[in-house]
């Protein structure tokens, strides 16, 4: 009662003052200062159990599941769009009352069994998840940047196996987090992904048997005039550039070049089939869907930037996936975070045959994906990106030895008020083994 304000102690009289049948003055006490308060013997105080949801990995999920209210009601994330599938419903029972009110007798008619809410289970895994949270705050750290984002996906499947963002916040005390930690910025953040695009324009001119991977490029000049703009890149070449080379050393010119010398609407039905500008389909509130014009309203220098990242926008989930045409072969893969239910009972199966051994992404068979490249230009792609990848003068701290990757960087400035300042994305996206 000390540390009640005077405002409160109005508020908590003015309620008591009302004919009704009795006033929260606080719901979901502690267990112990419950005990405490219910030792003082207080006339007319009464204590009500009530569950509440409790999140035991914390804020390792955080983003992606959500949290609820003090009435169990979604409020953020998964918890939010899928409220009607979680929270159940209560039943009824019609009831026949004396004139005392007390119950005498109950009818069948009318009355309503109570029925639980569905399971939903993710297609997450708590170790790659725990793991990939770890290293992307080693990262954030480090870099003392702003925020960061991770994503994980099964080559195979598509199923999303990691989504992890910080900071985070721990949903079982949500009201001591900010918007900006609660957001999922890998599905709802946009950004330029930069050199990270440069791979599809690549993949465009290989699968048109126009290039190879030794078709060469001039970038000596260090700049290129589209009309009355110019484009550079951060480095100058002394050589021509082979296709391989222009990712390796991630050239502007040299990607521009390949993009200018094919039709804007091949260029656009690439970024379109991997998803580029369309929202994923995983089921979670606010998946961004970004922004990639038409083809037809295209000019030169839009068709240039766009090849290498720049003029468009995606978030972090889209670009993952997009990767996918290349880790496989050639097909892009449909981005899962919600296992349905009859594959659930698939795989319970596929367990219990195991002998008990646990459920996890291994007992999924590959799945069928949209075919945007031809098997023989994704294989060609992966040799590129694994050479990227090894490149001293790109990414060579993505290397891991013992292990083959591939990847790309980009890193774009930021845009606030319509302006590029001086601050700044850098993402790395790639596959291993």
């Amino acid at each position: 009662p000390s540390k009640l304000d005077k405002k409160t102690v109005e508020t908590l009289k003015a309620d008591m003052g009302k004919k009704i049948d009795f006033v929260y003055l606080k719901r979901q006490l502690k267990p112990e200062l419950a005990e405490r308060i219910a030792a003082m013997n207080i006339p007319g105080l009464s204590f009500q159990k009530e569950p509440q949801r409790h999140y035991p990995t914390g804020s390792l999920f955080a983003q992606t599941i959500g949290f609820t209210n003090i009435d169990g009601q979604g409020q953020e994330g998964l918890e939010r769009s899928r409220e009607s599938e979680l929270h159940g419903r209560d039943g009824e029972k019609v009831v026949l009352r004396d004139n005392k009110g007390q119950i005498v007798d109950s009818a069948d008619s009318g009355s309503r069994a109570s029925q639980n809410g569905r399971d939903i289970v993710l297609a997450m895994d708590q170790r790659i998840q725990t793991l990939a949270a770890d290293e992307l705050a080693k990262a954030v750290a480090y870099h003392k940047a702003h925020s960061g984002s991770a994503v994980v996906l099964d080559a195979r499947t598509g199923e999303i196996l990691a989504l992890v963002n910080g900071p985070s916040y721990d949903p079982n005390e949500p009201g001591e987090a900010d918007p900006d930690q609660r957001r999922n910025r890998a599905i709802t953040d946009l950004y330029e992904p930069g050199s990270t695009l440069k791979v599809f324009t690549a993949a465009l001119a290989l699968d048109s048997g126009r290039y190879s991977p030794s078709s060469l490029f001039d970038a000596r000049e260090g700049f290129m005039k589209i009309g009355p703009d110019i484009i550079h890149d951060a480095h100058r070449n002394k050589e021509l550039l082979t296709l391989q080379q222009v990712i390796q050393k991630s050239s502007n010119i040299g990607t521009a070049k390949m993009a200018l010398s094919m039709p804007p609407e091949d260029h656009w039905k690439m970024l379109d089939a991997v998803g580029i500008g369309q929202a994923p389909r995983i089921g979670f509130p606010g998946a961004a869907a970004g922004r990639l014009r038409p083809y037809t309203k295209w000019k030169p220098i839009e068709h240039a930037t766009i090849s290498y990242g720049h003029g468009l926008s995606v978030s972090l989930l889209q670009m993952a996936r997009a990767y996918t045409i290349f880790a496989g072969g050639g097909e892009v893969l449909p981005a899962q975070l919600i296992i349905p239910e009859e594959e659930r009972r698939v795989r319970a199966i596929q367990v219990s045959a195991r002998g008990g051994a646990a459920l996890g992404a291994g007992f999924n068979a590959p799945v069928r994906g949209t075919p945007v490249i031809r098997p023989q230009t994704a294989a060609t792609m992966r040799h590129i990106l694994e050479m990227s990848a090894g490149n001293k003068d790109a990414v060579s701290r993505a290397a891991v030895p013992g292990y083959r990757i591939g990847g790309k960087t980009g890193t774009t400035k930021k845009l606030e008020g319509g302006r590029y300042v001086k601050k700044y994305v850098s993402s790395f996206i790639g596959m291993a083994p």
